[in-house]
C-alpha cells in the first residue's frame, strides 16, 4: 500500500530564517521555483519533498523548547563525522553522538527549534543487504 515517503509539511514560526537555514546552510535545493509571496518553500532531500509554509499564528504558539513541531527529521549521511564537521559552527547542537545497536546519529536544531539528525545507520545490523 504505502510505497515510500513523498513530503514533509513544516509549518514556520519564522518562515525567513527556516527558509535560509534549509537552503543555505543545508544546501537543499528548491524543488520548485521559490517565490516569497506564495507563502511556502519546496526543498529536495533526495528522493522526498519538504515544504516549509508559513503560518502567522505559529509564533503565537508555545516556544519550541515547549512543543517542538517537528521531533526527528533525520537525514542519512555517508560519513557522520564530516557531516558533523561540515555544519559545526553553522547548527546549535542537540548533544553528542549517539550511539544505538542501529545508527550512529547527532543532533541538531532548526531555527524553530525543531530538532533534525544526521544519521549514519549500521545496515547489516538493521537487515538490510550491503
Amino acid at each position: 500500500m504505502l510505497r515510500r515517503l513523498d513530503n514533509i509539511d513544516i509549518t514556520c514560526r519564522d518562515f525567513d530564517e527556516m527558509v535560509a537555514f534549509y537552503h543555505e546552510v543545508l544546501e537543499l535545493p528548491f524543488l520548485q521555483p521559490y517565490n516569497r509571496s506564495s507563502g511556502w518553500a519546496g526543498l529536495r532531500i533526495g528522493s522526498v519533498a519538504l515544504y516549509l509554509l508559513e503560518d502567522a499564528e505559529a509564533a503565537k504558539r508555545p516556544g519550541p523548547a515547549e512543543v517542538p513541531w517537528v521531533r526527528g527529521l533525520g537525514f542519512e549521511v555517508d560519513d557522520l563525522d564530516e557531516a558533523i564537521a561540515w555544519l559545526d559552527g553553522k547548527v546549535h547542537w542537540e548533544g553528542g553522538v549517539v550511539l544505538s545497536p542501529w545508527y550512529r546519529y547527532r543532533g541538531f536544531y532548526d531555527p524553530d527549534g525543531n530538532v533534525l539528525y544526521l544519521s549514519l545507520p549500521d545496515k547489516a545490523a538493521l537487515g538490510a543487504e550491503q
